[in-house]
C-alpha cells in the first residue's frame, strides 16, 4: 500500500494462479531442499490456508486475498521458485486438508 499524497493511495496487487503462487512461495517459507514429502506437506498446508483465505477475502470484499509477507504467507516470487519446487507443488495439485 502507497500514500502518493494526503488522502491518495495506490495499492499494488500481484494476480497470479494458485499453483504458481504456491512455486514462489516453497523457498520464502521453508526450502526446496527438504526431503520430498516433508515439501509436500508444507505445499498442502499452504494451499488450504490459501483457499482459505481467498473464500475469505471474498466474503468480505477485500481487495486481495494474502498478503506476500508472514502476515499470511511469504511469497518471494519467480525469482525464487524452482525445479524441486514445482515439481512438489505439481505433484499435490489440487491437495488439501
Amino acid at each position: 500500500h502507497i500514500r502518493a499524497g494526503k488522502g491518495s493511495s495506490c495499492i499494488v496487487i500481484n494476480e497470479l494462479d494458485l499453483e504458481k503462487y504456491l512455486d514462489g512461495l516453497v523457498n520464502g517459507e521453508f526450502n526446496s531442499r527438504w526431503s520430498e514429502e516433508a515439501i509436500a506437506a508444507q505445499v498442502i498446508a499452504a494451499r488450504t490456508y490459501a483457499l482459505y483465505q481467498i473464500r475469505e477475502a471474498r466474503r468480505r470484499n477485500r481487495l486481495y486475498d494474502v498478503e506476500s509477507t508472514v502476515k499470511d504467507q511469504v511469497y518471494r516470487g519467480t525469482d525464487h521458485e524452482d525445479f524441486l519446487a514445482s515439481r512438489v507443488v505439481s505433484r499435490t495439485r489440487g491437495m488439501v486438508l
